[in-house]
């Protein structure tokens, strides 16, 4: 009798450094200055091994250097050494400073807890199919962080 075994699961992971520029804001408006924020960022993707012999991704959840691909498109691209400013306080920003012209103008308040959320929203629809986005965490300082799990 042979005895077959389930496929193992598998979580691969990616730490990123992303550069966030924000202006600390509250209820009365924008205080302060801008403030560039050094950020970890975890991408934690589930799946299981690839079992094709003379694959090049074979026994791999998926390739590093395509998980780079993805997240180097939709997450740095958009968010990596960029202003994000709510769109309701943009106009407190001088027009001139060297940050507001490639600023993203957001709907929500760039709490670390949105930005990971939109960082979800970002990577899940351009991952393979057979794998699956299941952790992410973005630090906000060495001992500060959010998570968000599967």
């Amino acid at each position: 009798m042979k005895i077959i075994r389930a496929p193992q699961l598998v979580r691969i992971n990616r730490r990123y450094t992303i550069r966030l520029v924000r202006i600390p804001d509250g209820p009365d408006g924008l205080h302060g200055h801008l403030r560039v924020h050094e950020h970890g960022l975890e991408v934690g993707i589930t799946g299981v091994p690839l079992d094709a012999p003379n694959h090049p991704d074979d026994d791999m959840v998926m390739a590093f250097g395509d998980l780079d691909r993805i997240v180097q498109t939709h997450v740095m691209d958009h968010y990596d050494h960029t202003l994000v400013l709510r769109e309701d306080l943009r106009d407190q920003v001088a027009a001139d400073h060297a940050h507001i012209a490639g600023a993203r103008s957001i709907s929500w308040q760039p709490t670390y807890e949105k930005l990971l959320i939109d960082i979800v929203e970002r990577l899940r629809p351009h991952l393979p199919a057979e794998v699956e986005l299941s952790r992410l965490s973005l630090s906000a300082t060495a001992g500060r962080w959010v998570d968000w799990e599967l």
